[in-house]
């Protein structure tokens, strides 16, 4: 999933890893969002599964607002912030 987004300007290291995962759950409400993510994942057919026992949950967020930044207004038209942990990715746009 890193390999689609731009080079990060600023990175925080914590040095952790996803558990490993066959499917993904895409947290939102936004159909236009999703189809996106279908499109990006196209030769990946079985990977959205909701049902799936333990698929890795990816929420997506539509906001930049709690992360400071020297230069907000460029942040807020290139920017993103992207969170993995153990069980979760928290993407914000």
């Amino acid at each position: 999933m890193i390999t689609v987004l731009p080079e990060p300007k600023r990175l925080i290291d914590t040095e952790g890893f996803s558990t490993k995962f066959t499917t993904i759950y895409i947290d939102t409400d936004d159909v236009r969002l999703l189809e996106i993510a279908k499109k990006r994942f196209w030769n990946y057919p079985d990977i959205f599964n909701e049902t799936a026992s333990r698929p890795l949950q990816i929420e997506l967020v539509a906001s930049l607002e709690p992360i400071e930044v020297e230069n907000q207004e460029l942040f807020r038209e290139q920017g993103y912030s992207l969170v993995i942990t153990e069980d979760r990715v928290t993407f914000a746009l």
